[in-house]
């Protein structure tokens, strides 16, 4: 398995996904445009990162925002990345 280094972005996506679980514990997300906005560079390869790294993250399509949006999962969460409940998603598992 290909475990890919924590990079600068990857890190500003944990802090940025910490800091909404803080103020909302459990439904605290994060849009593809707010960390765009904060400085992430590659959301994608973030989130590979991080899940690398062992950070269980679930995304979905925000359709009122037109955006991806991303949060912590619990710790005991099976899954490190799920999907949304509805199969037209174009998020998919990573």
């Amino acid at each position: 398995m290909i475990v890919r280094p924590m990079t600068p972005s990857a890190e500003k996506f944990r802090e940025l996904l910490v800091e909404a679980d803080k103020d909302n514990p459990g439904k605290g997300w994060v849009t593809t445009r707010a960390a765009v906005l904060a400085g992430v560079e590659g959301i994608v390869d973030s989130v590979a990162v991080l899940i690398d790294a062992g950070v269980k993250i679930r995304a979905e399509w925000h359709k009122a925002g037109d955006c991806c949006r991303y949060r912590l999962l619990a710790p005991k969460a099976e899954a490190p990345i799920t999907s949304v409940a509805v199969p037209r998603s174009e998020v998919k598992n990573a």
